[in-house]
């Protein structure tokens, strides 16, 4: 998404990254789904501020991060 982004970042305004959220795998557990990724957890801030930093090398002014973060 990032060589995407690099791409085209002369066009981009604005990025914003939203971290991993695992509060769906209840939603499919109560579906009998089988979700790939619910045992994925949270992402640490530091991973987060460093996909942030990669995202703002790529000439995008405005960059921004939301989202939970694991507690370290």
């Amino acid at each position: 998404m990032l060589d995407f982004a690099s791409n085209r970042a002369k066009n981009l305004k604005t990025v914003i990254l939203l971290s991993f959220d695992n509060l769906y795998a209840l939603k499919y557990e109560r579906l009998d789904i089988d979700w790939p990724l619910k045992d994925k957890g949270l992402m640490t801030k530091e991973e987060v501020e460093n996909l942030f930093e990669i995202a703002r090398s790529t000439g995008v002014k405005n960059v921004q991060w939301s989202g939970l973060t694991k507690k370290e």
